[in-house]
């Protein structure tokens, strides 16, 4: 297992898939030989990857422009090769929300119903952007929600 896949796996995110009811999610796959581009979990078949993004509040590989540009390629590849990507922190990795977003996706319904869970999402899964925090308050800041 490589230095990812080992880091990936010291989550037990396959267990709580599938007491979820979800199929079990495959580790560190590679959708193409064209690119090395490797995804967190992936359901080959329902084309359909998930990617945790560390780091992302400093100046780590998912935060810098080189890093922002790589994950953006990577979404690209995986969109023209017909896959279906979701984005998530090592924090909201096993939220009640991200499940239900796997399940809608991979099951095709979620009890919630997709409005409710749309409008439901906290901004942590949304991708809203935060507001700007100077350095002296990002330092007094340990909440790590959106302000």
């Amino acid at each position: 297992m490589g230095k990812r896949a080992a880091k990936a796996s010291a989550v037990p995110f396959p267990a709580i898939c599938r007491a979820a009811g979800l199929p079990l999610p495959q580790p560190e796959v590679m959708l193409t030989s064209l690119r090395r581009f490797r995804w967190d979990w992936a359901w080959p078949e329902h084309r359909l990857v998930l990617e945790v993004n560390g780091g992302i509040y400093r100046r780590g590989g998912h935060s810098t422009g080189t890093g922002i540009l790589r994950d953006q390629t990577k979404l690209n590849c995986a969109t023209l090769l017909g896959w279906r990507t979701i984005q998530v922190t090592p924090a909201t990795l096993t939220h009640p929300r991200t499940l239900e977003m796997l399940r809608f996706l991979l099951v095709g319904h979620t009890p919630l119903g997709l409005p409710a869970l749309v409008a439901g999402l906290p901004p942590q899964l949304t991708g809203s952007p935060r507001k700007p925090v100077t350095r002296s308050a990002a330092r007094t800041s340990r909440s790590g929600g959106c302000p």
